[in-house]
């Protein structure tokens, strides 16, 4: 199976791209209430702006797998991202979780195919 694509509903499509942006996507379309960003291989991230029918709060089942989580938790910790601990397995396995700006909690996960 392969994800093509990805949505989050978020408070500021400007701000979450911005967000997302800093963390290596490339901007696709940018509109008022929407953003498509394409992630590593082409795999798509569609931001919608959050509407008042639209249930809101923090996703907590999002994850990017990056090819070093802990470089990565500190490059963001540089930048101000909020980043929790950073965990290890005991294998190859690394990552951390760390919040974007409208509180989505974002797995980050080391991937050796990366």
């Amino acid at each position: 199976m392969i994800v093509g694509r990805g949505a989050l509903c978020v408070s500021d499509v400007s701000r979450a791209t911005a967000f997302y942006g800093a963390l290596g996507s490339r901007p696709v379309v940018q509109s008022p209430g929407l953003a498509v960003l394409e992630l590593r291989g082409g795999t798509h991230l569609v931001l919608f702006e959050a509407k008042d029918d639209h249930p809101r709060g923090p996703v907590r089942s999002f994850g990017l797998l990056v090819g070093d989580a802990l470089t990565f938790r500190a490059e963001m910790a540089r930048r101000g991202v909020v980043v929790g601990p950073a965990w290890d397995d005991g294998s190859s396995r690394r990552g951390f979780e760390m919040t974007d700006p409208d509180g989505h909690v974002v797995s980050v996960t080391s991937a050796a195919t990366v």
